[in-house]
């Protein structure tokens, strides 16, 4: 079977989407290899810090491996209102930003939760809770593209495995994972790529994983800028303000003269 060229339109759509998500990617590199830019290689941690999204999106991606292809097989094979509502469970991390991804979580696996005092109120600071973390956030993206594969797959293989005598599991193992084996390797790519892209910074002087955590500023309003209340003329005609000097004695003159600048907002 030969493939016939594809039109140039076509081929012009798509040469247009690689230059644009390759240039980011080029620039960088020239800065890096042809500028010699200071990027920030060598800051303490960065390394370490890197070795821990690996581990952790490695151990996501056994973890997807083991649940989330069998859910996707069922879920390819199942027809009925229960499947669907199980497909929606499984998409609704796909469609919650990652802000409120990590208060759901802190709501499970926090530090005042119970399985957060089973691990001492440390569960989000180790490993275990990156990767609840990297697998909430990862695993639908295998499930997903797996449960397209397996539904492509041509059911009269099954069909022909089970009069050679093959049970549910053998036509699993060998006719349906092979078969929907493309599918299955990009689910993994995507589940695993997604992993690595969640958050794992160093803390204090040891790289640790963090799991979830937000930093805040805290800062007070603008103050706003009253005019001083007036009081009625001296008998010399000459106005006076009220000002703190006529009760706690001499201050600066910066203190008595109201200042028309307001403070920066935030």
């Amino acid at each position: 079977m030969t493939l016939g060229r594809s039109p140039g339109l076509l081929r012009g759509l798509g040469a247009l989407l690689v230059l644009y998500l390759a240039f980011p990617v080029a620039a960088f590199a020239y800065r890096v290899l042809v500028e010699r830019g200071d990027e920030g290689w060598g800051v303490p941690g960065l390394w370490p810090a890197l070795l821990v999204s690996v581990e952790g999106a490695t151990i996501s991606l056994l973890i997807g491996v083991l649940g989330g292809i069998p859910l996707a097989y069922v879920l390819a094979r199942r027809r009925g209102w229960l499947s669907s509502a199980v497909g929606v469970v499984v998409q609704l991390p796909l469609a919650v930003p990652p802000l409120i991804s990590g208060i759901l979580l802190i709501y499970i696996v926090g530090p005042y939760t119970p399985l957060g005092q089973l691990s001492g109120e440390r569960l989000t600071q180790t490993m275990y809770g990156l990767v609840i973390a990297q697998s909430f956030v990862s695993a639908p993206f295998l499930v997903v593209v797996a449960r397209s594969a397996f539904r492509a797959v041509d059911p009269a293989l099954d069909d022909v495995a089970a009069t050679l005598g093959h049970g549910p599991l053998a036509r699993f193992l060998r006719v349906d994972v092979p078969a929907a084996a493309d599918g299955l390797r990009t689910g993994m790519i995507l589940m695993w790529l997604r992993a690595f892209g969640s958050t794992a910074r160093p803390s204090s002087s040891r790289t640790t994983p963090t799991a979830f955590r937000s930093t805040s500023t805290t800062c007070s309003p603008p103050r706003r800028w009253r005019r001083p209340r007036r009081r009625p003329s001296s008998p010399s005609g000459s106005p006076r303000w009220r000002s703190s000097s006529s009760t706690s004695g001499a201050c600066p003159a910066s203190a008595a003269r109201p200042s028309r600048r307001r403070s920066p907002p935030c």
